[in-house]
């Protein structure tokens, strides 16, 4: 996966592309808190969910700061601004970072090598 998406960032950077990364399912659910991050490919925007925010709905949207603050598009989404998510964002962030996905993922994969 990891060398698909590394084609698919170059041939993005070849034809001055967005390469942009859906990461509401995984966003919060993998190795080094997402895809982009675990295999170490910078997207140009990022879409995140409401595993960012412990379950409360919300939906994030992120990028480079080129795409981000031109003024000719406008973004409008249903959860962007709920208060509570957004306070259990913060919370989240707060108490994830790296070692613990990484300790959650080890722990994970011991339990299931029980079964093989």
């Amino acid at each position: 996966v990891k060398e698909k998406l590394l084609t698919i960032r170059k041939i993005c950077d070849t034809y001055d592309i967005p390469l942009i990364f859906d990461e509401i399912i995984t966003g919060c659910r993998v190795p080094n808190f997402t895809v982009a991050n675990w295999y170490g490919i910078q997207p140009d925007l990022i879409c995140m969910g409401k595993a960012l925010a412990g379950g409360y709905p919300l939906s994030v949207l992120g990028g480079l700061k080129k795409i981000m603050s031109n003024r000719d598009v406008f973004v409008s989404y249903t959860f962007s601004g709920l208060p509570v998510a957004l306070y259990r964002a913060i919370e989240v962030m707060h108490e994830l970072d790296d070692v613990t996905l990484q300790d959650f993922w080890q722990r994970a994969g011991n339990f299931f090598d029980c079964f093989q």
